[in-house]
């Protein structure tokens, strides 16, 4: 009963374990670098965040939105993404892409972090779809942005009212670990300053 307790707490507090977390990174395009408000703050939180997964060997897809269209990732992103492909998509909701609900199913993994763009549409939408299919869900406050400042403050404030959970990717990555003794902690703290 009290293992139960337990686990039943670690949801409600949106603990994050390595074994159960899993990065999305949403159409973090070279199209939305002019437009985006802070745009040059989420390419650097996203670039921690995937270094820090990777290393840690948490799982990492990403998203483009129409990249004939839009451009391909950031080029500071893409250098840290070798090795991985980009599940291009039209939908808003990353859940419209069959093959990033394909590779999701395969991970197995039910806490899903969400960085990227446009918080209001594509971020929010990814949320609610991974909310109602039973995820749990953390935004990186500081890796997501919409072209409007306004829009980007509007749409923390529905991700919260819809049971989020709201972090910064400093957060995030020290949450994957346990304690200052462990082998990867001096990586993760070095990654953190890096991208201070």
């Amino acid at each position: 009963m009290r293992r139960l307790n337990a686990v039943a707490n670690d949801v409600e507090l949106g603990m994050l374990g390595r074994q159960h977390a899993v990065l999305a990174l949403v159409d973090v395009q070279e199209r939305f670098r002019p437009a985006v408000f802070e745009f040059g703050r989420v390419v650097k939180n996203a670039c921690k965040l995937v270094e820090g997964f990777r290393f840690l060997d948490v799982p990492v897809i990403y998203t483009e939105q129409y990249p004939r269209g839009l451009g391909a990732t950031a080029s500071e992103l893409k250098l840290l993404l070798e090795g991985l492909e980009p599940t291009e998509k039209v939908s808003f909701s990353c859940f419209g892409e069959p093959s990033f609900v394909e590779a999701l199913e395969k991970l197995g993994r039910k806490n899903l972090v969400l960085a990227g763009l446009e918080s209001h549409v594509c971020i929010l939408k990814t949320a609610l779809d991974a909310l109602s299919r039973g995820f749990r869900v953390h935004v990186a406050l500081d890796a997501v942005s919409s072209i409007r400042e306004s829009d980007y403050r509007i749409a923390l404030e529905r991700l919260r009212q819809s049971g989020a959970f709201m972090a910064s990717s400093e957060m995030l990555l020290f949450q994957l670990l346990d304690k200052s003794t462990q082998p990867e902690f001096k990586r993760v703290s070095e990654v953190a300053k890096k991208y201070a």
